[in-house]
């Protein structure tokens, strides 16, 4: 057998293969990621269309004040910019950035920042201490780039490492409710 046919990491996610049944059961058995989804989508539609901040009056930022020297050369190099875009999505006008468009701000929070966190959050529960440091350490270097290309406000890094802290913690609970009730119905 090849390593595809035995569910390896040539193969589909198991999702792509889900029948109408699959999914009504997903939802009806696991409702509250579900309910987490559908209201990402919303804010996701909202805030691209929502004007936010009005180009003419940005408001005062202290990270935007101590990044003014990375913007200047981000904005003056696009090359460079288009390099970091790669690294991750950013914000100055590069043809890798996202959302497609000239959208008015990024939204809040910074999934960025939320994402890199809960990795590392989940290699301290691995017991893999140096990887989860190597996280904090990208991320640290992701939010300066962020602050310099603009792409998020302070309070969006520092909500997204609150947020992650959060949804890290609800996951686990949510998790273990469900460890419960499976070994409480006596299902295997």
């Amino acid at each position: 057998m090849s390593q595809t046919d035995e569910g390896g990491w040539r193969s589909k996610p198991s999702f792509m293969k889900w029948t109408a049944c699959d999914v009504v059961h997903v939802t009806r058995h696991h409702w509250i990621p579900c309910l987490f989804v559908a209201g990402n989508f919303w804010l996701v539609c909202v805030e691209s269309t929502t004007q936010m901040i009005p180009a003419s009056s940005p408001p005062f930022d202290l990270g935007f004040v101590a990044t003014r020297s990375l913007h200047r050369v981000l904005a003056s190099s696009p090359t460079l910019n288009t390099v970091l875009a790669a690294l991750n999505s950013e914000y100055l006008g590069s043809e890798l950035d996202f959302p497609v468009g000239n959208s008015s701000f990024f939204y809040f929070f910074s999934g960025h920042v939320a994402c890199t966190t809960i990795a590392s959050l989940d290699m301290r529960r691995m017991q893999r201490f140096r990887l989860a440091m190597v996280f904090d350490i990208l991320n640290v270097l992701q939010s300066i780039r962020l602050l310099g290309t603009r792409g998020h406000y302070t309070i969006d890094l520092a909500v997204g490492f609150g947020a992650a802290i959060f949804f890290d913690s609800l996951a686990g609970k949510y998790e273990a409710s469900s460890r419960n009730t499976i070994v409480g119905t006596g299902s295997a």
